[in-house]
């Protein structure tokens, strides 16, 4: 899992490695679009190059939230709201169904789509995520039904909310028909304490049948994310991301082996995972074993 500032060289020697299928490519819109309607592709051609040269693919996330949109979305009419986040902080990030927001959102998405397939590319793109209204879902700075505090803060809407999220994946999906289109699921709260999690999830991908599941906090003990998703979605196809490092984490927010967390979610069907550059870069036998495990070389 390539970090936002990688060169082209940094990802072309992840990829040189056997045990590497792909970089999963992150980035945050105000990169790639840093005015609006102009667009910095610099940094994804050189991913694009480095996996096309490697013969290897390429999964896409641009984020959104958290501060990743770009300044001149308030200039063009987009409203914002801010607010404490369950995980520290003040952030400041668009309402979610804002219409300014989401057309350029749509817009993005199908310039990114027009531009790799310009390049001939769109055959080693693994899969694209949708990364708004938000990255992940669930709304860090939604508390009691209100979306942020103090003069900017907006009644929460499920409804809208659903609906925004709708409008960012079929925008996704059809810039993208042939490619996999991962939503990630959220923890068991969207807006807390409303426990919504499962049901929103639910809602939300009965009406977009041919996106995949994805979850970022795999670890030994499995994923909160992945304990959303309803039965009747989990024939669908899942992407995981480990929720940190095994390597160099003190806080062992993996709580376990890398070995455990891979192998409990090939249990779960998962066949795909991202991985952190400081497992890869590990000398310890046991996290080079389960990333064999997690490519399927060596058994659970």
């Amino acid at each position: 899992m390539a970090d936002p500032g990688d060169t082209g060289t940094v990802i072309g020697g992840y990829l040189a490695r056997p045990e590497v299928d792909g970089v999963a490519w992150r980035a945050a819109w105000s990169l790639v679009e840093p005015g609006d309607g102009t667009y910095d592709w610099s940094r994804l051609d050189a991913a694009l190059s480095a996996a096309a040269a490697a013969n290897k693919l390429v999964t896409i996330h641009i984020g959104v939230s958290g501060g990743a949109w770009p300044a001149w979305l308030t200039t063009a009419g987009a409203q914002t709201y801010s607010g404490t986040s369950i995980l520290g902080g003040t952030i400041t990030d668009p309402v979610p169904w804002d219409n300014v927001f989401l057309a350029r959102y749509d817009r993005l998405v199908q310039q990114l789509a027009s531009h790799i397939s310009a390049r001939g590319q769109t055959g080693i793109v693994r899969a694209v995520s949708v990364g708004a209204p938000v990255s992940e879902m669930s709304l860090v700075a939604c508390d009691t039904g209100m979306l942020g505090s103090g003069e900017s803060s907006v009644v929460y809407s499920r409804s809208n909310y659903l609906s925004a999220w709708k409008s960012a994946a079929d925008a996704t999906l059809a810039a993208f028909p042939g490619t996999p289109v991962a939503i990630s699921a959220p923890v068991s709260q969207i807006c807390r304490p409303d426990n919504d999690g499962s049901a929103f999830y639910t809602d939300l991908m009965t009406q977009v049948p041919n996106a995949v599941i994805f979850a970022a906090d795999l670890n030994a003990l499995g994923s909160q994310r992945y304990a959303q998703v309803a039965d009747p979605l989990r024939n669908r196809a899942l992407l995981f991301q480990t929720i940190w490092s095994k390597t160099g984490d003190t806080t062992d927010r993996m709580a376990g082996t890398l070995s455990s967390a891979v192998c409990t979610g090939r249990e779960a069907g998962s066949r795909y995972f991202e991985i952190y550059k400081a497992d890869l870069d590990s000398s310890d036998s046991a996290i080079q074993t389960a990333i064999s495990q997690a490519r399927g070389t060596a058994a659970c």
